[in-house]
C-alpha cells in the first residue's frame, strides 16, 4: 500500500493535470469566436473530455488520500 507521502504527490500531480485542462477548455472556448464550426467542435468536445477525465483522476487520488488519513487515524496503520 502506497504511503501517505506517495498518495498526497498523486493529489499533487492530478490536480496539476486538472489545472491544465481547465486552462486549455478555457482557450478552446475563447478560441471558438474565431473558428469554423467543425474545427471548433471537435477541439471543444476533446477539451471537455479532457478536462472530465483529469476530474475524475484527481477526485479518485483525492478519495485515496482521504482513506489512507482515515486508516491512519483510526490506527490501522499507514
Amino acid at each position: 500500500m502506497p504511503d501517505q507521502e506517495a498518495l498526497w504527490q498523486k493529489v499533487l500531480d492530478a490536480k496539476l493535470r486538472l489545472d491544465l485542462a481547465w486552462n486549455y477548455l478555457k482557450e478552446v472556448t475563447e478560441d471558438i469566436r474565431s473558428a469554423p464550426k467543425p474545427d471548433w467542435e471537435e477541439a471543444y468536445l476533446r477539451a471537455r473530455e479532457g478536462q472530465e477525465s483529469a476530474r475524475v483522476a484527481f477526485l479518485d487520488a483525492l478519495k485515496g488520500f482521504d482513506a489512507s488519513v482515515r486508516r491512519k487515524s483510526m490506527g490501522a496503520g499507514g
